[in-house]
This record gives structure tokens, C-alpha cells and sequence, in this order.
């Protein structure tokens, strides 16, 4: 399957006493460009991937820039179409948003002021239009800022619009993963800004990226929602921060394998872990690994509990409370305690 990419990061603004620089956004859409054209990531071609950012100098990427991209991309597929009519489209951003609706957000481009709040670009309305148009087969929104309520924001027509049908159009199935939900912020990591990144992207390149994983997994829409809901909620809580991303899509109704990822994690021996548990927590409870998948459950009359477990990331959760517990097991052949 041939894939095709347009991928946005917009750091600077030039309404700087409401817009501040976001350190961040350049990284994460230059990370997510080195995901996309690695062979072993996301397939997409150096000429099939357009990466626009934002410079310290006020270069502008603004909406005509982003439709341009667009539409070369759109052209391109189609001329590809006739010699694959399976193709895949990533459209990334990262930067400045402001909420419109609980399934659309206004990406805000460079020139974006108070006084003129129209020059928003709908998150909607590029995958309404991407899907209309039929030429893809599958089309990934992938939305990494804040959602957070201001009035009279409203966005742009989309040129992409007075594209029309493809005369042989697809069903296209989307999904759109947004950082965050309506009328709330997004946030990016606590640190040096050389190498900050936002939550919801590290998360999400750190799954695609195969960071967790020891061998070669076939990843479900289910599996990828789940991994990047639990990822980013649990980077945002280690700065005491509070994000939870927003999924919708015709891809949600047909769950089925959606990238194939190769583990980064060496396999190796295992640690012995010793849960303790607290009067705070009821059980039964329910241990999972880094991707979902039950490992085991117990219940709290059976006391402390020892499990030999290789390297990588568990969950441990009260049924009766759900509270929860990240637990990292790092070390090879030591005594881990954890208490819950």
C-alpha cells in the first residue's frame, strides 16, 4: 500500500501576546516526518511526504501553504491510482488550536490573530474533504493541540472543496486522533526545549515506533486507541497534568490490523516482582502488559503476590476502586517489590 503524507508544525506566532511559542511542535512534527519516511515506520517516500515548519523568523506557514500541500498530495495519489488503488494518507499537525466542536478544532496557522479568528483551518473539514474525495483507502488525522473555548473563532473554507469526487472514488476509512478533548488543553513535556516534545506525540511515536515491544505486533484500531489514550494520560500525570485524547472514525467500527510494528525492547530474563498491597485497594486485581493484554488476576485474600516477569511496561488496576498503577520492570535477573 502506497502512502502519502503532509505533516505540519507550527511553533511561532505572530500573535505573540496570545499565541506563545511552542517549543515543542517543531519537534514533533520532524519526529513524526522521521517516523513516516522510515521504510520500517510509516513507507511514505521523501517525494510523497511534504513537511512544512514554522521558523523563529515569522516564516509563515499559513492555510494556502497547508492546501497547496494537499492538493499536491491529492494529485500525486491520483496519478498513482491506477497502478494501486489501495493508498494510505497521514496528515499531521502540531501547534496552536482552539475548540469548534466535539469533533473539530481550528488549527491555527502563523498570521492567526484576535482580531481576525476566521484564519482557523477545520480539522473536519480536511477529513470530510479527504474522504468525499475517494481517492484514498485509508486516511489518518493525527491533531496534536489544545481545544481550549474562545469566541467568535470560527474556520476557513477549505479550497479542497471545489476538488470534487474522484470519478472512481473509494470508501475511505478515518480515523482522527485528537490530543485532547473539546475545550481543554494539550500540553507539552516539562523540560529542555531542545528536545520537548508533547505528550500526546511521544506517546504515539513511542508506539509506533515499537518502544514497547520485543517482537513484531500487529496493531488493531482498538489497540492503538487504547495504547495512545492510556501513554498520554500517564506522561501528562507525571507532570501532574490531566489530557485525554478524543478518537472518532469510520475506522472505529471495523476494527482491524492498521500498521505493523517492530519491537525496539530486547527480550530478556526475568525479574521477580512482589506486589504488596494496601488497605486502600479492595481487588480483585488485574495485571496487563504494554499492550492491554491480561497477564493476570487475583484476588487480595490471597495476600502479597510474586510473578517472575520480563522487561517492559504493566498496568496493575483495582477493579473496585480502578485505581491504577504504571509499573516499569527495567532491571534483569533482581528482586522488584511494588506496592499498590
Amino acid at each position: 500500500m502506497e502512502a502519502f503524507a503532509v505533516i505540519i508544525g507550527i511553533a511561532h506566532y505572530q500573535e505573540e501576546k496570545k499565541l506563545h511559542q511552542l517549543d515543542g511542535a517543531i519537534n514533533d512534527a520532524q519526529a513524526f516526518y522521521d517516523w513516516a519516511i522510515n521504510p520500517k515506520g510509516g513507507k511514505v517516500t521523501t517525494e510523497n511526504a511534504i513537511l512544512l515548519l514554522s521558523q523563529n523568523n515569522f516564516t509563515q506557514v499559513i492555510t494556502d501553504q497547508i492546501e497547496d500541500a494537499l492538493i499536491n498530495m491529492i494529485q500525486k495519489a491520483l496519478a498513482k491510482k491506477q497502478e494501486d488503488p489501495s493508498l494510505r494518507f497521514y496528515f499531521f499537525f502540531s501547534g496552536h488550536g482552539l475548540g469548534l466542536s466535539i469533533n473539530d478544532v481550528a488549527m491555527l496557522v502563523t498570521n492567526w490573530r484576535q482580531y481576525a479568528p476566521g484564519r482557523g483551518i477545520s480539522s473536519f473539514q480536511y477529513n470530510e474533504d479527504i474522504i468525499n474525495r475517494g481517492i484514498f483507502s485509508e486516511a489518518f488525522f493525527f491533531i496534536d493541540c489544545c481545544r481550549s473555548r474562545y469566541v467568535g473563532v470560527r474556520p476557513m473554507t477549505s479550497r479542497l472543496r471545489d476538488l470534487g469526487a474522484y470519478e472512481g472514488a473509494n470508501n475511505t476509512l478515518s480515523l482522527v486522533a485528537m490530543a485532547t478533548s473539546h475545550h481543554t488543553s494539550a500540553y507539552q513535556e516539562v523540560g529542555d526545549s531542545a528536545s520537548k516534545m508533547s505528550y500526546f506525540t511521544r506517546a504515539l511515536l513511542s508506539i509506533l515506533n515499537g518502544e514497547d515491544f520485543t517482537q513484531t505486533e500487529d496493531i488493531t484500531v482498538s489497540q492503538l486507541q487504547g495504547l495512545l489514550e492510556k501513554k498520554t494520560s500517564e506522561l501528562a500525570k507525571e507532570d501532574d497534568r490531566t489530557q485525554d485524547v478524543r478518537f472518532y472514525g469510520q475506522f472505529l467500527d471495523i476494527d482491524r490490523v492498521v500498521f505493523q510494528i517492530d519491537g525496539k525492547v530486547l527480550p530478556s530474563t526475568s525479574t521477580n516482582v512482589i506486589f504488596e498491597f494496601s488497605n486502600e485497594t479492595e481487588g480483585p486485581y488485574v495485571l496487563e502488559n504494554g499492550i492491554l493484554e491480561e497477564i493476570n488476576q487475583w484476588d487480595k485474600d490471597g495476600g502479597n503476590w510474586e510473578l517472575s516477569l520480563p522487561r517492559g511496561l504493566y498496568t496493575i488496576l483495582d477493579s473496585a476502586t480502578s485505581k491504577e498503577k504504571s509499573i516499569k520492570v527495567r532491571n534483569e535477573n533482581t528482586l522488584q517489590h511494588v506496592k499498590f
